[in-house]
């Protein structure tokens, strides 16, 4: 079961009705690794600093389709 977890992918088990799951060891550690909150995200951005127009168009007359 662990050589299939390695090789292939998660293995489910089952043991009178309580579940569990085998996976690879490079498996948990993608799922436990950090992962940055969204402040952290947007701080690496290459965006960062840029700056942006947030003027919002005040006119009352805009053209649509219907």
């Amino acid at each position: 079961m662990v050589r299939q977890a390695v090789a292939e992918r998660q293995q489910e088990v089952t043991v009178r009705g309580q579940g569990a799951v085998v996976v690879s060891k490079a498996a948990y550690e993608q799922l436990t690794a950090h992962k940055p909150s969204l402040v952290e995200f947007i701080r690496q951005s290459p965006l960062m600093g840029v700056e942006l127009d947030l003027e919002r168009n005040n006119s009352l007359n805009r053209e649509f389709e219907l």
